[in-house]
């Protein structure tokens, strides 16, 4: 291969990973995603009180712990002040949850992962469901 197809191939790759980003803030289903109508509150929690500004990843689909890569999630979302972190236009189904921060009451680094089936039983009528994500250190 000559040398300069092997640059503009080398530029095309590292431009090509440099352009995918995943979303952030409040995850709202973009029209690639199957959207649903199901709005998840992720309350983020580290002994008894809530933590904000923690990255929570969530991972649709998944019913095993995917791992602490953020590769591996699909969306994220930022806890707000009052430690909830919120994702909206959710389909049914099973979901892995992802925490990762810092406590900054302590400074120290935290983390913690749930796996949950959104089912009509669990979401409820109104299409919303709240759940607690227990981080530690």
């Amino acid at each position: 291969m000559p040398l300069i197809s092997k640059i503009l191939f080398l530029f095309f790759c590292t431009a090509t990973i440099l352009s995918c980003k995943k979303q952030s803030g409040r995850y709202a289903a973009s029209n690639a995603d199957l959207k649903g109508n199901v709005t998840l509150y992720v309350h983020v929690v580290h002994h008894t009180y809530t933590l904000s500004n923690i990255t929570v990843y969530l991972k649709k689909g998944a019913t095993l712990y995917p791992g602490n890569d953020a590769n591996a999630y699909e969306y994220k979302a930022v806890s707000d002040a009052t430690g909830v972190a919120e994702f909206d236009q959710l389909p049914l189904g099973a979901v892995w949850i992802y925490g990762l921060g810092t406590d900054t009451n302590i400074k120290r680094g935290v983390t913690g992962n749930t796996g949950i089936e959104l089912s009509q039983s669990f979401v409820g009528s109104d299409n919303k469901a709240d759940l607690t994500l227990y981080v530690s250190e």
